[in-house]
């Protein structure tokens, strides 16, 4: 893709967003949270930076994007930009002994969470925080899980807008702590998508719950809380990257010139972001009428 089209291509997206933002009455909804991080590093990925440039996308791997297109981009733009129809409030109606189990069951969800995922740890990497003993087995423990658990220990967004959701009725300590924890817990082996899961599913839900009684203030600390992310997770890729070897550069990896902080900081971003795509062009053209037929769907639990 050339800067022309890259170029067009966002304006479009920019478009659909700002459509999207008048018809919901939210910048951040489906439609346009899936665009800013979904379909623009799409975008990046196409365009020629530092030695992952694709010249040639296979045909699968378009077949595969056309789809996600439709699936991810055309429906959710539809559905958000539709005319909603007016809720009777009177017609919903929770019983007080559903109000009364709620928070237990939710407390209890994320102890168990919590612990699970200690021990998940533990049998991957012999270390209840992986990050910190650095290693091979910490480096890569980001991205393994233990069958069965490993079902609870990737549920960590769907847990704290559990606990979000509890905030509309009555906050107590003990759910700021555990929401803290949940968020942060990733951090022990290095995992900084997962927080990103978490924030941007629990802000979906906050806007939905609670957007008309929210502050400039407010919005504006969600900002800075965004941008403190992805400095965040650029330090955390950055960190992972000297525990295995205190000359290893991210970025002249990638075949950027890492000659200054915002080279560095930016790489980390496209790894995450725009990379995973050049790599699934890659294993498709490797894997040439090799299908898995949905296998790795239930990886979790093989």
């Amino acid at each position: 893709m050339t800067l022309i089209n890259f170029a067009l291509t966002n304006i479009v997206f920019l478009i659909s967003i700002l459509i999207s933002w008048k018809r919901s009455k939210v910048f951040l909804n489906p439609f346009s949270l899936i665009v800013i991080f979904f379909f623009f590093p799409m975008t990046v990925a196409s365009v020629e930076l530092g030695n992952f440039f694709i010249t040639v996308w296979e045909e699968d791997t378009l077949t595969l994007f056309f789809i996600t297109f439709i699936a991810w981009g055309l429906f959710p733009f539809i559905w958000v930009c539709r005319k909603p129809k007016p809720i009777n409030k009177n017609n919903i109606k929770i019983t007080g002994d559903v109000t009364k189990l709620y928070k237990p069951f939710v407390y209890l969800l994320s102890f168990i969470y919590i612990f699970l995922y200690f021990i998940e740890n533990q049998i991957l990497t012999g270390s209840l925080f992986p990050i910190a003993s650095g290693g091979v087995e910490a480096h890569k423990a980001h991205v393994l899980s233990v069958p069965v658990i490993g079902i609870i220990t990737r549920a960590g967004s769907v847990i704290a807008c559990l606990i979000l959701l509890g905030f509309k009725k009555n906050r107590s300590y003990l759910e700021y702590f555990y929401l803290l924890l949940i968020v942060l817990i990733p951090l022990s082996r290095g995992s900084r998508l997962d927080i990103v899961f978490s924030l941007v599913a629990m802000t979906i839900l906050w806007y939905s719950i609670f957007f008309n009684k929210i502050k400039n203030s407010t919005k504006l600390l969600i900002t800075v809380a965004v941008i403190s992310l992805v400095g965040l997770m650029s330090f955390i890729g950055t960190y992972r990257s000297l525990s295995l070897d205190s000359n290893y550069s991210y970025a002249s990896n990638l075949g950027f010139e890492s000659n200054n902080i915002l080279i560095d900081i930016a790489a980390p971003l496209y790894g995450n972001f725009a990379l995973p795509f050049i790599n699934l062009n890659r294993f498709v053209a490797a894997n040439k009428g090799e299908y898995t037929n949905g296998e790795f769907s239930v990886l979790p639990i093989s």
